[in-house]
């Protein structure tokens, strides 16, 4: 199912990044190096999504801390992004990160993995939570042209 998911939205990238190719002369788009480099930014998104998904297939078991894990990726799936969700997603993820450090010791082999692979995971969703809110910042930088002259002479 989710390998579909990943081979649709490789699809989708690739058209759009064509498409885009197809359009670079046209003066009425000239925004196409904005969405090309944007496009970058969703392939980054893209990558690690295709990690989070080859290290969760690697779990052999379902420790506790998987379905607070689980509800939390769910979370960031419902979840609108602006700049303060995307702050309040992060410092979500901090406390959690905390939190399962602060877990009992696994008791074998097999449940130290699976939480490493786990810990793995929400390294990951660290990474991939700070790329939409450089994209998001990004945005809103290139949108408002006397903030972005601001940037530039500072």
């Amino acid at each position: 199912m989710y390998n579909k998911d990943l081979n649709t939205l490789n699809a989708l990238i690739d058209s759009s990044i064509s498409e885009a190719y197809n359009n670079i002369n046209n003066n009425l788009l000239s925004d196409t190096r904005f969405f090309l480099d944007h496009m970058e930014i969703i392939k980054h998104q893209r990558d690690i999504l295709e990690n989070l998904y080859s290290y969760v297939s690697q779990l052999s078991s379902t420790p506790p801390q998987a379905h607070i894990i689980s509800a939390f990726i769910h979370k960031i799936g419902y979840s609108d992004f602006d700049i303060e969700t995307g702050n309040l997603l992060l410092d979500e993820l901090n406390r959690l990160m905390l939190s399962m450090k602060n877990q009992p010791l696994p008791i074998d082999r097999v449940e130290f993995e699976n939480r490493a692979i786990l810990f793995l995971c929400l390294i990951l969703y660290y990474i991939f939570n700070s790329i939409i809110l450089f994209a998001i910042f990004i945005i809103f930088i290139l949108s408002n042209k006397k903030l972005l002259y601001y940037f530039l002479l500072v």
